[in-house]
Parts: C-alpha cells; sequence; structure tokens
C-alpha cells in the first residue's frame, strides 16, 4: 500500500511506500521503502515536519516535538523483512503485557506477508508461509 496524498494533503504517494507502523506513547517504528530518487532523510525530516507542525497548531504545545537523531536500518531479505514487521507489531505488547488489540499498529504488506493489516499481538506475524 502506497501512503495516499489524500491521508493528509501533504504527503505524497510517489515519495515512498509504507509497510508497517506503530505509534507508541514516546516513539514511533516505521517499515517504508522509498521510491524513485527520494532519500529516507528528506522523508523522515518531512514526516517530523508534518507531526511537530500539526501537534503545535492543534494542542498549543510549544517546542521540540522530536529528537534530532533518527535510526535506520536497510532490510536486506524476506526473513529480515518479516523480523522487522513482527517486531513492530508485538511492540505494544511488550510495553503493556496485558495489551490484546492496539489500534495504532499495522502491516499495509500484501500477499505472502500476513495478508491484510494486522493490529493485535496475536496477529502478529511469525509465518512467512501465511
Amino acid at each position: 500500500m502506497i501512503w495516499s496524498s489524500q491521508h493528509s494533503g501533504t504527503l505524497k504517494a510517489e515519495r515512498y511506500e509504507l509497510l508497517a507502523y506503530v505509534v507508541m506513547h514516546d516513539h514511533i517504528h516505521l517499515l517504508a521503502t522509498p521510491l524513485e530518487t527520494y532519500r529516507l532523510q528528506e522523508i523522515v525530516h518531512s514526516w517530523k515536519s508534518f507531526t511537530a507542525n500539526s501537534l503545535q497548531r492543534t494542542s498549543g504545545r510549544r517546542g521540540a516535538v522530536w529528537q534530532d537523531e533518527y535510526y535506520d536500518r536497510i532490510v536486506r531479505d524476506e526473513e529480515e523483512l518479516l523480523e522487522k514487521v513482527n517486531y513492530i507489531l508485538t511492540n505494544p505488547s511488550r510495553s503493556w503485557p496485558d495489551i490484546e488489540d492496539y489500534a495504532w499498529a499495522r502491516c499495509l504488506l500484501e500477499g505472502g506477508h500476513g495478508g491484510p493489516p494486522h493490529h493485535s499481538k496475536r496477529d502478529a506475524l511469525t509465518d512467512p508461509s501465511q
């Protein structure tokens, strides 16, 4: 699934493909593939700028929202892809062991990678043959 330009009016479908994400209380994890000639650094900057400005406008918050740094990883094969998706989807249950469903985690991979979006620890990807 490619992030739609209709979603926010500023994020462009031609910049990246969003594969999985989780929004936690104090951090986020995203699995995305930059498209064409877009650099990850530019994409992350636009995410941080858009979300910080939105938070400041809607909540009256002032000052820094994000840390200056971010940590990126290169996913080299399907096994590592599934490992990263599983880590993302199970992140809420590591922070809150009793949580069953978490609305802010999704897997957007299609076919061979767990099918439709997942959002609970019961649905986490563990078997690439599913």
